[in-house]
């Protein structure tokens, strides 16, 4: 029963973000996550090729890269959506990127945007606060909710950076029940943040 309820927590957490400006990339734009640890490819780069020096002001307009620290016992998830996304025992971490919908402008903008198309997918979503958050040094928004599904309380985070055009969301979540024993390692991640 506790493998089905950590599946479930995986399932719900990638169907919030795959809604529409919730997470996710647009246009096939090419995106890479730097893991601190370990010291993966570019894209364009093959593995076990030597890596030529480059200048920033020559990459694509839309490559854009990040890295995080993931804390001990995280493992990688291969993800085409997200810049980063890892898990351990069904909890997650997971990093998006969208861009922001016309008319939709600054932060409170945005968490309504987000609440209202979490609202018309989940019935039994509650949004228990939103509120100014800093991630990896930058100023940003937090939205936390619960939701209910196939009779599992889940507890959620998600942390946004608005960039360029693009919010960035850094997504928390697991059962409820154990989200207070992830708080530490989610701050990590957090922590961690920072564009490259």
């Amino acid at each position: 029963m506790k493998l089905a309820k950590w599946c479930l927590v995986l399932f719900v957490v990638a169907l919030l973000l795959a809604l529409p400006g919730c997470g996710g990339t647009e246009d096939g734009d090419d995106v890479s996550a730097g893991d601190e640890e370990s010291g993966e490819a570019e894209p364009g780069e093959v593995e076990g090729e030597e890596e030529s020096e480059s200048d920033e002001t020559t990459a694509p307009a839309n490559e854009v890269k990040i890295s995080v620290t993931p804390p001990e016992g995280w493992e990688k998830v291969e993800e085409d959506s997200a810049l980063a996304s890892y898990s351990k025992l069904g909890a997650t971490f997971r990093v998006t990127r969208d861009i922001v919908p016309q008319g939709v402008e600054g932060y409170d903008a945005y968490l309504e945007f987000v609440q209202g198309k979490f609202q018309e997918v989940f019935d039994s979503i509650e949004i228990t606060g939103t509120g100014n958050a800093t991630i990896g040094g930058y100023d940003g928004r937090k939205l936390t909710y619960t939701l209910e599904m196939m009779g599992v309380e889940m507890k959620g985070e998600i942390y946004y950076i608005i960039k360029d055009g693009y919010a960035y969301t850094l997504a928390c979540g697991a059962i409820a029940d154990e989200f207070p024993n992830l708080e530490a390692d989610f701050a990590q991640f957090l922590q961690s943040f920072k564009f490259e």
